[in-house]
């Protein structure tokens, strides 16, 4: 799908561009196809064609995945390396596994990693590693990259100790420093798409920005005022062609879809060398499970789910705990088992690819009532914090007002009551105050994060039993349903 921009800067009919840019973001899985082989084969295609190509990686890509639960993003750092982009942008997702892991992974990147809005209370400095700008020359021009994090990543990774500014505002900052050093062109790109970014374009501190997030559109746009909105469902790659002197600054945009794409044979050989590292362990049964499983996005954010059933109800027998909560943006798999499947350890990683820890919480019914409407509040934008249970049920209406969407609670058929105390095993995201869980971070911790990461827990359980048969059975019940 191509869609011209047109030129911005002088003369609309003598367009001449000189440079591709090739921007992607939000591939995380090694197993996608199409994916990065296509991304090398784009790149290999269009650099036959004579043309200055350069990658730009807009993040969101160290996690999650099967591979990423064991080295933490090593591996996509490995295979970027061979692409040679000229810049990442760090997003949400490289947060997955702490300051430090992302720190060690930019080290191990032979191409710089960006972020302008990241500071670290210890050094009062950008996030050891990173930087918040890089330039390279393509002709006679100089351009010049800057990202900023969304400041949502800390309610999605909760960073132990750094800092984020405002997007924008620091972006601006460091765009007007970058122009008065030379740059011809600056490219800003956001970990989220805001309508605030336009300022940066009206008032002339960047040429163009890339807004983009994990399950969400896409937008370009440029001093025009011109956006072009995508949705983030389909692997598409993003060619931009940059213009010259007194032509065009952004000349076209074309869409490539990488389903329309040969792949590079070199890239395969180095994904498929990675997939049989994996495959012997990953292969592996765990148990077989009885009934039916769905863990598509909406299947698991909207409403009770069998496969959620299970994870909670490993999570309360690994502890001994009254209840368990597990926030349904952790289940990740996005496929159906049909009923008599054996699952294997792959399948579990799939699931559940982040490093959650379990741990358990000592709260108060009121409190325990309080994080279940945390829970809720975001239901209509099907966000990850929607709560799978165990031990307790739960009637909603969501279409009332946030913070009182919870009708009733009730634990083994007795209601819950306010001023009791009850045990409740989770994942240390939410007892961190994940996901908007803030009601979490006042429970008093009855037994700290036990070194057992929440899929070996499940696999634990699942494997004790050999067989599961996980129901829906009304543990939560949308009265407007």
């Amino acid at each position: 799908m191509a869609l011209a921009l047109g030129c911005f800067i002088l003369a609309p009919g003598s367009a001449s561009a000189a440079t591709r840019l090739v921007y992607v973001s939000n591939l995380p899985d090694i197993d996608a196809q199409p994916g990065l082989a296509e991304v090398a084969g784009l790149l290999t295609s269009l650099r036959e064609g004579g043309d200055d190509v350069y990658l730009l990686h807009g993040g969101d890509s160290l996690a999650p995945s099967t591979l990423a639960a064991f080295d933490r993003g090593a591996h996509m750092i490995a295979l970027l390396n061979a692409m040679n982009p000229v810049a990442m942008g760090v997003a949400k997702r490289e947060f997955a596994f702490g300051e430090d892991e992302l720190t060690l992974r930019s080290y191990e990147a032979a191409f710089p990693m960006l972020s302008n809005n990241l500071v670290d209370p210890e050094t009062g400095m950008n996030l050891e590693g990173l930087t918040d700008s890089s330039s390279f020359t393509s002709g006679e021009q100089t351009l010049c990259v800057t990202a900023a994090v969304s400041r949502e990543v800390h309610d999605s990774y909760l960073p132990d100790r750094v800092q984020t500014l405002d997007p924008v505002d620091a972006t601006r900052s460091t765009a007007e420093r970058l122009r008065s050093t030379g740059c011809d062109l600056i490219i800003a790109l956001f970990g989220a798409v805001d309508e605030r970014q336009r300022e940066l374009l009206v008032e002339g501190q960047v040429d163009l920005v890339i807004g983009a997030e994990s399950h969400v559109d896409t937008a370009l746009h440029n001093g025009a005022g011109t956006w072009i909105w995508l949705r983030a469902t389909d692997p598409v790659a993003v060619v931009i062609d940059i213009g010259t002197g007194e032509t065009c600054t952004v000349c076209n945009v074309d869409f490539r879809a990488l389903e329309s794409v040969d792949e590079d044979p070199e890239l395969r050989v180095a994904l498929d060398s990675y997939r049989d590292k994996l495959a012997a362990t990953l292969a592996l049964p765990v148990g077989r499970t009885l009934t039916g499983l769905d863990t598509r996005r909406s299947a698991v954010r909207l409403r009770e789910n069998a496969f959620g059933n299970l994870v909670a109800d490993a999570l309360r027998s690994s502890l001994g705990a009254d209840v368990a909560i597990m926030n349904a943006g952790g289940i990740r798999g996005n496929r159906v088992y049909p009923a008599d499947s054996m699952l294997t350890r792959g399948d579990l990683q799939k699931e559940l690819p982040f490093r959650n820890r379990v741990t358990l919480l000592e709260l108060s019914g009121s409190q325990l009532r309080e994080a279940l409407e945390d829970g809720l509040a975001g239901y209509e934008m099907e966000t990850g914090a929607f709560p799978q249970l165990s031990g307790m049920a739960l009637r909603f209406d969501p279409e009332r007002p946030v913070g009182d969407r919870v009708i009733d609670v009730s634990i083994e058929g007795e209601a819950l009551i306010d001023d009791a105390s009850y045990r409740l095993a989770t994942v240390e995201f939410l007892a961190r105050g994940g996901d908007g869980y803030d009601t979490l971070k006042q429970a008093r911790p009855l037994r700290a994060s036990i070194n057992t990461l929440l899929w070996e827990t499940v696999r634990g359980y699942i494997d004790a039993q050999e067989t599961v048969a996980p129901i829906v059975e009304g543990r939560l019940v949308n009265v407007q349903e």
